[in-house]
């Protein structure tokens, strides 16, 4: 938006230009992503060298609830504009201005202290070569299955969320696909790889890195099928535990119990896993007749509330997806 709005020839800006520029809500955009784009717009400006006089955050143009936002730029032809700007006035939506602070070079330096800490990569039980590529398969998969699903998870989750589910998974799951490429993951050693991927979730997307961490203690000492179904277990208990989500209150909780319950020998097989994927999928889309209890979706009216959730169908489609890697052969 910002690169289109400065190659405006109407605009026509020049650098060094002393700008006044609105962020505009239009209505359902949350306040933590207008603070983040707020500190990305005046970045954006500051690094080409333009001179932000007073900048603007608020709903001043709203389309009922939709979640989006305009920039508005005005170029401060006159130094008298800023007096007109800045006057008294009783219009209850033209609120104090404010010029969000430059980011210091100390942000960049803690992440960077945190990343450059990384974690063991020979932990746990070792698989065999052959088995070590299933899981690889599996990984990749599952990652390409959630990337096509995207817009779909968005639109589910847009109706009674932030509309961002998909986006969000997303970016974790390429992230995943170009460690695998890069063969930075060790596909070889199921609790170290686990390791590995909740600290991408942690940096790159966000939530869930603890039940990944709690799925990796499964592979301690051995890999075998039962290792897998009590890594998926642990992963569903720290859900439950941190997330304050259970069965039944319209999340991914419900496809995870459901997979997780399907399977109830020691030893799981084919017979067993196809089970626990068809009951994921069948929970995950019963909870288009549920009410949710935890997420931002538990703020919004019932009304609304008529599609599957999309963190359960999220769950269901990167469990097929595994299942069909595992088994295609």
């Amino acid at each position: 938006m910002l690169e289109k709005l400065e190659g405006s020839q109407k605009l026509n800006l020049q650098k060094g230009e002393k700008l006044v520029v609105l962020l505009n809500n239009l209505g359902g955009t949350s306040q933590i992503e207008l603070n983040i784009l707020s500190g990305e717009i005046c970045s954006w400006l500051y690094k080409r060298n333009y001179r932000l006089q007073r900048f603007y955050s608020e709903n001043v143009m709203t389309s009922l609830n939709s979640h989006g936002i305009s920039i508005t730029i005005l170029r401060l032809v006159s130094d008298d504009w800023l007096r007109y700007l800045d006057a008294v006035t009783d219009a209850p939506a033209w609120r104090m201005t404010h010029l969000p602070p430059k980011l210091s070079s100390n942000a960049n330096e803690i992440r960077s202290t945190v990343t450059k800490q990384g974690i063991d990569k020979y932990v746990g039980a070792t698989l065999s070569r052959e088995n070590a590529k299933l899981v690889e398969a599996a990984i990749k998969k599952a990652c390409i299955a959630i990337h096509e699903a995207a817009d779909l998870l968005n639109a589910l989750d847009g109706s009674a969320g932030d509309g961002d589910c998909g986006n969000t998974l997303k970016i974790g799951a390429n992230k995943i696909l170009k460690c695998l490429d890069e063969e930075k993951l060790r596909c070889d050693m199921p609790q170290s790889l686990f390791n590995e991927i909740s600290q991408i979730f942690e940096n790159e997307v966000g939530g869930t890195a603890g039940a990944v961490n709690s799925a990796a203690q499964a592979f301690i000492e051995s890999a075998t099928a039962k290792e897998w179904h009590v890594a998926l277990k642990n992963g569903l208990e720290a859900i439950m535990k941190y997330g304050q989500a259970k069965p039944g209150s319209r999340s991914m909780v419900d496809p995870l119990h459901a997979a997780v319950t399907a399977i109830s020998c020691d030893n799981p097989e084919k017979v067993q896993w196809e089970n626990a994927v068809k009951q994921a999928e069948k929970s995950a889309e019963e909870t288009s007749n549920m009410i949710a209890q935890v997420g931002r979706a538990s703020y919004t009216s019932a009304l609304v509330q008529k599609e599957p959730d999309a963190g359960a169908i999220a769950v269901s489609i990167w469990l097929r997806a595994v299942y069909e890697a595992v088994y295609s052969k």
